[in-house]
């Protein structure tokens, strides 16, 4: 029998902001001085007796400071786990989504869903709620992977790259000028 807890690793626990610093150090590497992890810590105490910690991690596009906030881990003050990965919402619509649910299977999903539910005697599991440092490590690696982490990082960048494009570009020669109409009306002639 094993009696000690399965996927608790006594030699490797460390805080969720521990793992956080170590995700900045592997983006500020990969992000090659343009990408970097900003990682913000704060303490909430509305909603409950206990205060909350609350850690935002945004993608910071160097050059510009621009920020993109990925997501928000929340904990208990003092007590590091359970801690919960919050992803933010896609704020894009559906026909620009690369995966969806259609109507149909959204009803079909909706009743399966329920019937899993009252089987399962009204319990449910939230897959962000991390129990361990293992399981945040995976559970963190699965929401830095999301197609909206990757549309938000390149963003970012891809906006601060046009900006910086536009404000090279010279104005246009205003072709309506009086010199302008006058050479063209003088060719015409």
């Amino acid at each position: 029998m094993n009696f000690f807890p399965s996927d608790l690793e006594i030699t490797n626990l460390q805080s969720p902001l521990d793992i956080l610093s170590e995700a900045k150090l592997e983006w500020d590497s990969k992000g090659q001085g343009i990408i970097s992890l900003l990682v913000d810590e704060g303490r909430s105490t509305s909603g409950s007796d206990s205060t909350s910690v609350i850690i935002h991690v945004y993608a910071l596009h160097i050059p510009s400071q621009r920020l993109a906030r990925l997501l928000t881990i929340f904990h208990v003050t003092e007590k590091p786990y359970p801690a919960r990965i919050n992803p933010e919402k896609e704020d894009i619509p559906d026909y620009l989504r690369k995966e969806r649910i259609g109507a149909s299977s959204r009803s079909s999903l909706a009743a399966i869903e329920s019937f899993r539910v009252s089987m399962s005697q009204n319990t449910s599991v939230d897959e962000w709620v991390c129990e361990s440092p293992d399981e945040f490590r995976r559970q963190l690696v699965k929401a830095l992977n999301r197609g909206s982490v990757k549309a938000a990082v390149t963003n970012i960048v891809t906006v601060s790259s046009v900006d910086d494009e536009t404000s090279e570009i010279p104005a246009q020669p205003n072709i309506e000028s009086d010199e302008a109409s006058s050479e063209i009306g003088g060719e015409l002639d």
